[in-house]
């Protein structure tokens, strides 16, 4: 049985020196060997992991705690499995999937907004968070209001820029949410290292897809306010059943708490009905991964390279791509062959053909833009001085209720060169917000000043203050 193979890229080698794999500076490799058997196995990618036959999704929009305390449990009610559809005997694994945030409404301190620990909670239990941008602006209905190309830049410099301190995460994220649907982001992702763009009514529904086409993933929109309105739990999922390379993403703001709301019912019918004929219960065809993971594995797929002989096979990654297990489907394994599961990965077999899921090849996210940033202070709204003069590259401040009556927010990088303000004439007024991070950046739209201290003046509203500088 082949899954998908019109998807796959077939490579039937007959020794190692047929297949010149880049050097170790240039791509993320890994191996598996195994003892007996006298002939070159024919090796191919799955185009889905675990070899299914399509992925399902969920993406939780704008961060809210309930994201871990209702969507989570939720969705770990329903399960599916590890091995290939039609094997069998694989281990149940819980449906999952995608938080994502913008930074400033991020670990605020409000407690309807996810914190950093609540975010690693989600990550320990196989989820995984994609930006929303920084400031969540943008809209692409009125002209007036309409982003310039230094705006989204800006948004997407920043949000980038901070994502692993700000988020824990190792590296930048993957995935990109365009903030109030406005797609005129797209042009500007990959310059950040961004994979792929969600949105309701985008072009993505299928296998194979272009990285072009990742820019626009379709989902369903799920939002109580517009699903109630046709009341069909099954909104959107195909009449006939998803069909071979199919990516089904749901999104919502939030699902209800309370068991018997309306919403919460047809949300319960609607993973019901996926999970009981496409899971683990079922014919067990699903993928159920966060959308970072399905795009990083299918642009990996689509570009790795294997090397097989008798015994052995090993795949690389360029060092350029997404980190990503693989799903490596083998045929022609003597079925007197002992076959252990990797570390770290999963082996299913079927008379002569072997499923093997290999760990995470390469390095999970992507890197951060230049120029690299560094929070060189973290603490009370205060001025500050360094030890050595250091290029500013903008300040955040925590922000929780209301500033005084008339009160106008000033920010100084002062140093032997000069003052330079930082806080814009027209931002200077902020306003009252219970869960904010204000964020105001030199760069990328100017020079960073260079300054031996920062002044501040502070109200009672402003909790935290970092100062970023450019790494030198």
């Amino acid at each position: 049985m082949k899954i998908l193979a019109s998807l796959a890229a077939v490579f039937v080698l007959a020794s190692a020196s047929q297949f010149l794999l880049p050097s170790a500076s240039q791509a993320a490799t890994w191996e598996y060997t195994w003892q007996g058997g006298d002939k070159t196995p024919t090796v191919e990618i799955s185009p889905l992991k675990y070899g299914k036959t399509w992925v399902y999704g969920v993406e939780l929009d704008d961060g809210p705690a309930t994201t871990l305390t209702v969507v989570k449990p939720l969705l770990s009610q329903f399960s599916y499995s590890d091995a290939p559809a039609g094997v069998g005997g694989g281990q149940a694994k819980p449906f999952v999937g995608t938080a994502a945030i913008f930074l400033s409404r991020f670990d605020t301190g409000n407690n309807t907004l996810l914190s950093k620990a609540q975010l690693r909670e989600l990550v320990e239990g196989g989820w995984s968070v994609v930006s929303h941008s920084y400031w969540h602006t943008g809209n692409h209905w009125d002209a007036s209001k309409a982003l310039k190309p230094a705006d989204f830049r800006r948004e997407l410099f920043w949000s980038q820029a901070l994502w692993p301190a700000v988020t824990g995460q190792e590296q930048a994220s993957v995935g990109f949410v365009y903030p109030n649907g406005d797609y005129n982001y797209g042009k500007y992702l990959a310059e950040y290292g961004l994979r792929s763009g969600s949105l309701v009514g985008g072009k993505l529904q299928r296998l194979p897809a272009t990285p072009d086409e990742w820019m626009s993933l379709d989902r369903n929109w799920l939002d109580e306010n517009v699903w109630s309105k046709n009341n069909d739990p099954l909104e959107g999922l195909p009449k006939t059943g998803p069909k071979a390379g199919d990516v089904i993403v749901d999104f919502t703001h939030g699902i209800d708490a309370n068991p018997q709301s309306a919403n919460r019912q047809r949300w319960q019918k609607r993973l019901e009905t996926i999970a009981g004929q496409y899971g683990i219960k079922g014919d067990d065809s699903m993928w159920c991964a966060p959308t970072d993971e399905i795009v990083a594995y299918d642009l990996g797929a689509k570009n790795a390279k294997i090397e097989a002989e008798r015994g052995k096979v090993r795949v690389s990654l360029p060092d350029t791509f997404v980190g990503t297990p693989l799903t490596l489907h083998l045929t022609g394994i003597d079925t007197k062959v002992q076959l252990k599961a990797p570390v770290g990965g999963v082996l299913y077999r079927k008379g002569e053909e072997v499923w093997i899921t290999t760990p995470t090849i390469g390095k999970a996210g992507v890197p951060v833009p230049a120029p690299k940033i560094e929070r060189i202070y973290q603490g009370e709204v205060k001025n500050v001085t360094f030890e050595k003069p250091r290029k500013i590259a903008g300040v955040r401040l925590r922000q929780a209720g209301a500033p005084k009556e008339g009160f106008a927010l000033a920010i100084s990088a002062v140093g032997a060169a000069g003052t330079a303000s930082i806080v814009p004439a027209d931002k200077a007024s902020i306003g009252s917000n219970w869960g904010t991070w204000q964020l105001y950046p030199t760069i990328p739209d100017g020079a960073a000043p260079l300054a031996n201290e920062i002044q501040i003046n502070s109200d009672p509203c402003l909790k935290e203050m970092e100062v970023w500088a450019v790494v030198e």
